[in-house]
């Protein structure tokens, strides 16, 4: 005899936001979030033929280490860590396409950061990014964010 179990799919969330204007990216963990700087690459020319028709001879193979079309300048760095400070699973985050705001809710709450100092590290700064949380009050828990383009 058969049967069969009807099972609702899983509902739907976005795991990592991108913050176009300030080159970040948040990606939501289950009882964190991490917010991490892009790299900068600079597209690699291809050498110049003296004739579009004339090849001489075949391209040497690309190093090992290199690749394709882009050589990385600056490698991608992790700025922020925002750990949850209840024990209850993070189900969804945005983060402002400037960069400057990201938010979390748990089954319990909803908590806003402003983040601070978002540059990357360097040896000649002192100051370090921050997140300092900007909801005094407690939000209900919601199932998505999302940050309007002038934050």
């Amino acid at each position: 005899k058969e049967s069969s179990v009807s099972v609702p799919p899983f509902p739907h969330c976005t795991l990592v936001s991108f913050a176009s204007k300030a080159h970040t990216i948040l990606f939501q963990y289950s009882t964190f979030l991490h917010v991490w700087m892009l790299g900068s690459a600079t597209q690699n020319q291809p050498e110049s033929l003296e004739s579009d028709f004339e090849i001489l001879a075949a391209p040497p193979p690309p190093p090992q280490d290199a690749s394709p079309g882009f050589q990385l300048d600056e490698e991608p760095c992790l700025l922020l860590e925002i750990k949850s400070s209840s024990r209850h699973h993070i189900l969804t985050s945005a983060i402002s396409p400037d960069g400057k705001f990201a938010a979390f809710s748990d089954a319990r709450h909803t908590r806003v950061f402003l983040l601070e100092h978002m540059e990357r590290p360097s040896k000649k700064r002192s100051t370090r990014p921050s997140a300092v949380k900007i909801s005094k009050t407690h939000f209900p828990p919601s199932k998505r964010f999302a940050f309007t383009s002038d934050g």
